[in-house]
């Protein structure tokens, strides 16, 4: 057998085995196709030195890598997915948040969220790791243009971005936070399981879909053990049932995000019943002690105090959202009703209110999107009052009720 079929059996093998490319997907006859036309762009004599190119040049190997899995993304895909990381970032309480974009395909994505997190917190808190082994992908500026604007960028994020006609360049702020690294994504993300670090938000979208089973499930299996215990993975809408059965995480019930948490809130522990603070001295007055004057009470104090004791109550950061709102702070009001919506993602009075501040701030397409989901938790609620109210009848009452 001669040299050619040498050399691009071995590159198809190692495409298989290293980058796990599926045999869908990869084939012996799509890849000669393809060594040729990088022959004649690379002026080689034949499709033979461009396999051995490939084989031998780093660089190479990766831009074959992307035809065959070309990066399918652009500014804020899956929009619900930065609406979910605004409010993640919401909840921090301005710790540092750590963010992982393992095949990132470019700017695209890691930009987006870049602008998520910071616009919910402070660009000094955000750090986000992006991983992709083709170095071109990383090699130009953040700016944005054609195919790459095809989605709807949301008005909350546009100020993180110098805005032209048709076109959209990331601001200092947002590539600052952002780490590009060219590696395989399987060995950097490895490297950080074996370390036990751990990221708030860890995105794996439409990669897994292109590997083969074996590689998909070590993947899937890796990132999810790097996602912290209120954090979550964002997947590719097609890679939702996989990743909930490989990594046991649940689907997210924030809609149309194609996130993954693990749904146990930390746990608060209580004092034990046995411990008790000891008695003050009793003191008997030597003449009247007049009573205290009445302070008022800050009511939200009121309410930091209370959530001290419960932290994971929904309403009450509803509340707080709400008195912040009735003082004319917007911005905390979102932060609290953010931090509402993560606890309970289906609170009715928690998205209306979400909607009012959108709509108050211009940003017209995430107040409908909150109105939507406040619907549908009125309409589930409905039903599931409905469905209580005719388990509760019993069969004698039934049949009362229809021959009196």
């Amino acid at each position: 057998m001669g040299p050619a079929v040498n050399a691009d059996e071995e590159l198809l093998a190692r495409l298989h085995g290293r980058s796990g490319f599926s045999d869908e997907i990869l084939n012996i006859d799509r890849l000669r196709a393809q060594l040729e036309e990088r022959a004649r762009a690379l002026r080689l004599p034949h499709a033979a030195d461009a396999a051995r190119r490939a084989l031998t040049d780093d660089a190479e190997y990766a831009r074959l890598e992307a035809h065959f899995a070309p990066a399918e993304t652009w500014l804020f895909r899956y929009g619900a997915s930065y609406e979910l990381a605004r409010i993640l970032a919401a909840t921090r309480e301005q710790r540092p948040i750590r963010a992982l974009v393992v095949g990132a395909g470019g700017w695209c994505e890691p930009c987006s969220l870049a602008a998520a997190l910071i616009d919910a917190t402070a660009p000094s808190q955000v750090t986000i790791e992006a991983v992709d082994r083709n170095p071109v992908l990383f090699g130009g500026a953040a700016r944005f243009t054609g195919a790459q604007l095809r989605g709807e960028v949301p008005a909350w994020a546009r100020r993180h971005f110098v805005v032209e006609p048709e076109a959209y360049t990331a601001r200092e702020w947002l590539t600052a936070a952002i780490r590009p690294r060219v590696g395989d994504a399987l060995a950097v993300a490895t490297e950080w399981s074996v370390s036990q670090t751990r990221f708030d938000l860890v995105s794996f979208r439409n990669v897994a879909i292109y590997m083969n089973a074996r590689t998909r499930t070590k993947a899937l299996e890796v990132l999810g053990s790097l996602v912290a215990d209120d954090g979550v993975l964002l997947v590719g809408h097609a890679e939702v049932p996989l990743a909930i059965e490989v990594t046991g995480m649940s689907a997210h019930p924030h809609g149309g995000s194609f996130a993954l948490w693990r749904t146990e809130p930390p746990k608060v522990e209580a004092m034990p019943s046995s411990v008790r603070a000891p008695a003050p001295p009793t003191v008997r007055p030597s003449r009247p002690i007049a009573p205290p004057r009445a302070v008022a009470e800050d009511p939200v104090q009121a309410l930091r105090d209370a959530m001290a004791r419960t932290p994971c109550d929904a309403t009450l950061h509803l509340k707080l959202a709400e008195l912040f709102e009735d003082r004319g702070d917007a911005r905390a009001a979102f932060e609290c009703v953010a931090k509402a919506l993560y606890l309970d993602p289906r609170l009715e009075e928690a998205l209306v209110l979400a909607a009012r501040l959108a709509e108050s701030r211009g940003a017209s397409a995430d107040a409908s999107r909150y109105r939507m989901r406040a619907l549908r938790a009125h309409l589930d609620a409905a039903s599931d009052a409905d469905k209580e109210a005719t388990g509760r009848s019993t069969p004698d009452q039934s049949r009362d009720e229809k021959h009196p």
